[in-house]
């Protein structure tokens, strides 16, 4: 008889890798003033990159080095709307079409709403007792990013709102939704370079709520202020194909 893997696999609500840390909690009134406080500096953004280096220099100093903010858009195909990686981690991750294999992206699309680690998909590959491609992709993707010494990642998925970072709203919202699935899912990703994966999980395990705040905020400035300034997708959506 196989061993049953299913609760290495698949952990049960008592395990906190797989909540959202801390996300049900109120802030402390430090907390609740420093948010404010980066409400207003994100609020005062002029456009898209002004934005980036606001985000930027408010998520370092909590601890974190780098971040990345996509979403699926345009025929259900992924784009990357604001990020601090660097080029040729995307450029790799693009020409090798890992995309389309991105259990992050999955998790994405499967509307699910916690928060999650890159350590956590690690942890799914290294228990399972069958390997798959998606499996070989994911130790590819996760190799790629530890290449730059992105050791785990942070990923904060967010549901639309009625808003949909870079199309046009229509009248008949019910259609439309049914059309583009999960067209306008959002997905706000962090890093800590050169942070073990221990000393990362101690940046978010008590700090679900604000950077849940902090990236809804973001999402939120980004989609008032500069839709109109979207860029073509870094990912080709001629090349894309269907993920």
């Amino acid at each position: 008889m196989r061993p049953d893997n299913r609760e290495k696999i698949c952990p049960d609500g008592a395990n906190q890798r797989f909540d959202i840390v801390g996300f049900d909690q109120d802030l402390s009134l430090e907390e609740l003033d420093d948010h404010n406080d980066f409400v207003k500096q994100l609020d005062a953004s002029k456009n898209p990159n002004d934005l980036r280096n606001r985000l930027l220099s408010i998520f370092k100093q909590l601890g974190f080095s780098d971040f990345a903010f996509m979403g699926f858009t345009q025929n259900h195909k992924p784009q990357i709307f604001l990020t601090t990686l660097p080029e040729e981690l995307l450029t790799s991750y693009q020409d090798q079409r890992l995309y389309r294999h991105d259990m992050g992206l999955d998790y994405l699309k499967a509307d699910n709403p916690t928060h999650f680690h890159h350590s956590d998909i690690q942890q799914i590959i290294d228990s399972t007792c069958a390997l798959t491609q998606t499996f070989d992709k994911n130790r590819e993707i996760l190799a790629l990013y530890q290449k730059f010494e992105f050791n785990d990642a942070y990923l904060m998925p967010y549901k639309p709102d009625g808003k949909e970072v870079g199309s046009q709203a229509t009248n008949n919202k019910e259609t439309k939704s049914k059309k583009t699935g999960k067209r306008g899912s959002l997905l706000f990703s962090l890093m800590a370079k050169g942070a073990t994966v221990e000393e990362f999980m101690v940046l978010t395990e008590s700090r679900g709520a604000i950077l849940h705040l902090l990236g809804k905020t973001a999402i939120r400035v980004y989609q008032n202020n500069f839709k109109s300034h979207n860029s073509a997708p870094r990912i080709n959506s001629e090349t894309l194909g269907q993920i």
